[in-house]
């Protein structure tokens, strides 16, 4: 995330915590810069289903996936980002129910069985569709 100069090392990261540990004065890394969503683009939502609290993110008000296990250790920096802290599923989109329930292509769903036969979204999928159809 280049406006708030946060760098997250992808490979390699466990021989820089390995060289740390070993008082290894400099570690010459290779660093990729990559580009990640305007905040203005994401939008966290608090979602109930399947009994329990989730979060849901959403980019472009067209793609959503369930928010990752741990998501709420990112939220501060979200919010620094400029994304606008979590609010309630917004009544315009469709139920969170008829959401899982939208297949995707080759018929599979994009949501995934959990606790007591309930699903939630595990992968982005589209939520409506752009003037384009797609």
């Amino acid at each position: 995330m280049r406006p708030l100069n946060l760098f997250v090392p992808g490979e390699g990261k466990n021989r820089v915590d390995f060289l740390r540990e070993c008082n290894v004065p400099g570690i010459p890394a290779f660093v990729s810069p990559t580009e990640y969503p305007a905040a203005a683009r994401l939008a966290v939502y608090d979602v109930k289903f399947g009994g329990r609290d989730e979060q849901w993110i959403v980019l472009d008000a067209r793609w959503v996936q369930r928010a990752p296990p741990l998501f709420h250790r990112a939220l501060r920096v979200l919010h620094a980002y400029g994304v606008v802290p979590s609010v309630p599923w917004p009544r315009g989109y469709p139920a969170p129910r008829d959401v899982c329930n939208q297949p995707r292509p080759k018929g599979r769903s994009f949501c995934r069985g959990e606790r007591r036969g309930t699903r939630s979204p595990t992968f982005a999928f589209l939520l409506r569709r752009g003037p384009s159809g797609g």
